[in-house]
């Protein structure tokens, strides 16, 4: 926990506040100048994990940075809050794009791709994102999270001619 903040109300009670850092339970102490627990403490807290924040959000795997023409390819985004606890924000929270090299067959104009983003059954704040290259090249991946680039964002994915 944060330093905790103690203000006196001036009617024989206190104010406390103080920002939990780690998800999960807790027991918060109460005490007097004397050491002696206040009426109620310890008391249990159970602390749930902030909302995702841009610049703690992290995608890794290998589909960012390679992958093979005709065939899936993947990565996962983690939804991390400010002290780096997965969190709960919702996949609506995220935007992901992919633009590809210019191809001859399309008249020269960039290859677009598709990719499927799903949350991952039992693991908070996991994404997992598929993707299947029609052409070999150069990719760009874009990962956004509200409206602003994640960490290292964007990819680039060289995609390899299937054999």
């Amino acid at each position: 926990v944060a330093h905790p903040a103690v203000s006196d109300t001036g009617d024989g009670s206190y104010d406390i506040s103080f920002t939990p850092l780690v998800v999960g339970p807790h027991e918060l102490w109460v005490l007097t100048e004397r050491g002696e627990h206040v009426v109620g403490s310890p008391i249990q807290l159970d602390v749930d994990p902030g909302r995702a924040v841009v610049d703690r959000c992290v995608a890794a795997g290998p589909g960012l940075s390679e992958g093979v023409a005709d065939t899936v390819c993947e990565f996962f985004i983690k939804a991390r809050d400010l002290c780096g606890n997965l969190s709960a924000s919702g996949i609506d929270n995220f935007a992901v794009s992919m633009e590809g090299p210019p191809v001859m067959a399309l008249g020269g104009m960039a290859a677009k791709c598709d990719i499927t983003l799903e949350a991952v059954s039992g693991e908070m704040g996991t994404f997992r994102c598929t993707y299947t290259p029609q052409f070999a090249g150069h990719y760009k991946i874009t990962v956004r999270q509200a409206k602003s680039h994640i960490t290292g964002s964007p990819f680039v994915a060289r995609v390899s001619a299937a054999d």
